[in-house]
């Protein structure tokens, strides 16, 4: 009974642990372009439009362009982002960004990875490291 309940609880926190580990996002060295006259990016050419490419949560929002890391810092949830708010959210568990990729509300603690996006006519340019 004993051995039981002992295999019962290694179990459970097996489960518990890796069921939300805290990891942050490892893209690096992001270098690409997007063509906003493509359908699979219309929804950029739009203000308040937002999608992921690449791994990176790609924002339009008061006339400019925003690209943050699109996976959550505190666990390993999409973020999506809400036009309404400006900011960035995880479903997972609540935690919220501003739309530069700042902690707003936690559990998470640790900011976003931030990157670089530049429109020259209709290519948007995301790089960073």
């Amino acid at each position: 009974m004993k051995s039981q309940l002992l295999i019962f609880t290694l179990a459970f926190l097996l489960l518990y642990t890796t069921s939300c580990t805290k990891k942050t996002p490892t893209t690096t060295g992001v270098d690409f372009t997007l063509d906003l006259t493509q359908p699979a990016n219309a929804a950029l050419k739009k203000t308040s439009g937002s999608l992921i490419s690449h791994e990176i949560l790609i924002m339009h929002f008061a006339n400019n362009y925003f690209a943050t890391a699109s996976v959550c810092s505190y666990g390993t949830c999409t973020l999506a982002f809400n036009d309404t708010t400006a900011q960035i959210t995880c479903k997972c568990h609540g935690c919220r960004f501003d739309i530069n990729g700042v902690v707003k509300k936690a559990p998470a603690t640790v900011n976003l990875k931030r990157y670089n996006a530049v429109l020259i006519g209709n290519d948007l340019s995301i790089t960073g490291s």
